[in-house]
């Protein structure tokens, strides 16, 4: 999933908390509008998929959602810091 919301707290909470999801946000700026903004990025399992989609509908009914389909994720470097 990527997701653009003007709600980003909210919706990085109901991944954390409610999903047990992590992700991962980029910085963006518009191509047209120049809006600098930040798109979150998660990859969840495929039972989750309406859980979530429904959930930030919830959260932001404007959110943008982009879902991809992604056959293989691999995290062999990156280590979670809990204490940041």
């Amino acid at each position: 999933f990527f997701i653009i919301t003007n709600k980003e707290s909210e919706v990085k909470d109901y991944l954390l908390n409610e999903l047990k999801y992590d992700y991962t946000e980029f910085n963006v700026k518009g191509g047209f509008s120049n809006q600098k903004g930040k798109i979150i990025m998660t990859v969840i399992d495929t039972k989750d998929y309406y859980r979530l989609k429904e959930g930030i509908s919830l959260i932001d009914p404007k959110a943008f959602i982009s879902v991809i389909d992604n056959y293989e994720s691999i995290n062999k470097n990156v280590t979670i810091n809990s204490e940041t």
